[in-house]
């Protein structure tokens, strides 16, 4: 689920990120988001790069490959969640989507 929430993550803000801001936007440790990132790396779902203004940091981008095992990971996804939303009416789910979207956007951007 991690793993799927960090490219979640890129698919919506795909500028390159630091592995600490990731983590705060998480809210995981430094260590914990490393260890999800080195295991992205090793599948070739991210990129990570050396910082050019701080050669001490890196940065970390989603791959070719990331987008496409999101896609995959997200077409999975939809039987599960129509199953879920057996019953509950459409037009309620679609009123709620603008702001929720609102909400995340305003969350993300206090974490920034």
């Amino acid at each position: 689920m991690s793993h799927f929430g960090v490219m979640s993550h890129f698919i919506r803000r795909s500028d390159e990120q630091s592995p600490s801001h990731l983590a705060s936007a998480f809210q995981v440790t430094n260590a914990a988001m490393t260890n999800t990132l080195g295991k992205m790396q090793n599948w070739g779902y991210v990129n990570i790069r050396r910082n050019p203004k701080d050669s001490r940091a890196k940065l970390v981008s989603l791959s070719e490959k990331g987008i496409e095992a999101y896609k995959i990971a997200f077409e999975a996804i939809i039987p599960v969640m129509q199953e879920k939303l057996e019953g509950v009416d459409i037009q309620t789910v679609l009123a709620l989507e603008p702001g929720l979207r609102d909400l995340r956007i305003k969350l993300d951007a206090s974490r920034d």
